[in-house]
């Protein structure tokens, strides 16, 4: 288990948090202030359909988890964002 954060450049497409099976128990995601708004989804993400929304600032961070027990619910390979071009998101994981 290990505790990881990661900088994501966003491209202004749906985009993978991980290209590879990454297994993690708890994942939080960070927009930084004055970003525009980030959607969160799977691999059908679009600007209309998506699963939510991390808004700017440092209040309005969202967190998937934890979830215990001996498997992993979340996999970063099966979860997508999309945000505007050359915006930084930050997330915070644990992983097995």
């Amino acid at each position: 288990m290990a505790l990881l954060t990661a900088n994501i450049a966003l491209t202004g497409a749906a985009q993978q948090l991980s290209a590879t099976h990454l297994p993690v128990t708890f994942v939080r995601f960070d927009n930084p202030t004055s970003n525009a708004d980030i959607k969160v989804g799977d691999n059908t993400l679009t600007t209309t359909n998506y699963g939510f929304i991390v808004e700017d600032g440092p209040t309005a961070n969202k967190d998937l988890g934890p979830y215990g027990g001996g498997t992993s619910p979340i996999n970063l390979q099966h979860v997508y964002v999309l945000g505007t071009i050359s915006q930084v998101l930050h997330i915070t994981y644990i992983t097995l």
